[in-house]
């Protein structure tokens, strides 16, 4: 039974399977460290977008898949709907590369790694999810790191030799979770709450400016959920997504778009925009299929084409834009192997595949914009 005492508890015999390792062998905490620092890095600007791919993940077959970005003075507020955290995600934060998403997510180019981006921002994280109340500090991770010498004085040397001089303490922050017993927010609207801390003005100029550019596009090609909502000193607005078969509205014209609404605080529609979307799902060949641990053979492609074929984005997308030049009057997705920084393509077979299928689309979607209508239609002619 997933008692929150349980939980508690569970988490307590977790860290103390953290400490074993370590002192069993101090590269395992040492090894974790850097890679927590490089992959931190490696998502600068991105880190939004990261926590927004995290909650569509999880609100696959919610009543209300939605979710709430919260500004403050000195926090950031991310509340969603879905599915709550278990003990493999906890464990998938304490272990890099032991992302659960991973195995369960069958499309190429998901690495799940995006809640480490954030640590660049915090000075602490806390979660409030399902039946877990824990928080990652690099104050606690120092604790631990101290108490660790204190009992093992003998590991002061073999840590001196696994690091460098500025590595003063070589221990990851998501390693080693604290639980918390109260938050001083409302937590009954959401089924997951993370609360990230901050002290700098810099951090909190950087969210803001994030939460600014976040356009309506972004919500094109998320699979789950169907409102963002924004509240912040600058910004406070909601993106919705409208599927067509939500779209009550003069159903025979407007049954094959897709609608993404800006709202104001009332709800009241203040600018909005449909897409037609045509795709292509399939399965790499069998001689490109290389990651046989999570198997993710499968490739997504999607062209969003707006009623006017006038969007001048001019870059790629993989579920979000990419500094990948496109110049194309649509917006252009696809599952494609990025690299660490989540806004370029890595050189390989699977992307050269998977552009060779996205011209194959192109093609295809030009010839079907030409049946529209009865008409003659000359919109193709634009792609």
């Amino acid at each position: 039974m997933n008692s929150v005492a349980n939980m508690q508890e569970w988490v307590k015999l977790e860290v103390g399977k953290v400490e074993q390792s370590y002192v069993a062998k101090i590269l395992n905490m040492t090894g974790a460290y850097r890679r927590e620092i490089d992959r931190s890095k490696g998502y600068h600007g991105r880190q939004l977008l990261e926590l927004l791919q995290n909650a569509d993940d999880e609100a696959e077959n919610t009543e209300n898949p939605s979710v709430l970005i919260k500004l403050e003075q000195d926090r950031l507020i991310i509340a969603n709907n879905g599915t709550p955290f278990s003990k493999d995600g906890i464990l998938s934060l304490m272990y890099s590369d032991n992302s659960p998403k991973i195995k369960r997510q069958k499309k190429i180019g998901y690495k799940g790694l995006g809640f480490r981006s954030v640590l660049n921002w915090s000075q602490s994280i806390g979660i409030k999810s399902g039946p877990f109340s824990i928080a990652f500090s690099k104050d606690n991770a120092i604790g631990f790191f101290k108490s660790l010498l204190q009992k093992h004085p003998e590991l002061k040397t073999e840590i001196e030799k696994a690091s460098t001089e500025s590595e003063e303490y070589p221990i990851a922050t998501l390693a080693v979770p604290k639980w918390k017993e109260t938050y001083d927010i409302n937590t009954s609207e959401y089924d997951t709450y993370i609360v990230i801390n901050f002290s700098s003005d810099k951090v909190r100029q950087d969210i803001q400016q994030q939460i600014n550019e976040l356009r309506m596009e972004v919500a094109l090609f998320l699979n789950n959920l169907r409102k963002i909502k924004l509240e912040s000193p600058e910004r406070n607005e909601t993106i919705a997504r409208i599927p067509p078969e939500d779209d009550e509205e003069d159903d025979a014209k407007d049954d094959d778009y897709e609608e993404i609404q800006l709202q104001d605080e009332s709800g009241k529609v203040i600018d909005s925009k449909k897409w037609r979307i045509f795709s292509s799902t399939d399965e790499l060949p069998e001689h490109l299929r290389q990651d046989e641990m999570t198997k993710q053979f499968e490739y997504d492609l999607r062209i969003a084409v707006s009623e006017n074929i006038d969007d001048n984005i001019n870059r790629l997308f993989s579920f979000f834009r990419t500094e990948v030049k496109f110049p194309f009057p649509a917006i252009i997705h696809g599952t494609f192997d990025l690299d660490g920084t989540r806004n370029h393509l890595n050189k390989n077979e699977v992307n050269e595949f998977l552009l060779e299928k996205l011209a194959e689309l192109m093609i295809d979607t030009a010839k079907q914009l030409t049946q529209v209508t009865e008409d003659v239609n000359w919109d193709a002619m634009k792609l």
